[in-house]
């Protein structure tokens, strides 16, 4: 459980940064 929760992290972090990398350029 404990892989799936940090990987539930690291996936939330990874979509924020590409939207926000998006919405920069």
């Amino acid at each position: 459980v404990r892989w799936l929760h940090t990987g539930g992290i690291y996936a939330a972090l990874s979509e924020q940064a590409c939207e926000t990398v998006i919405a920069a350029s």
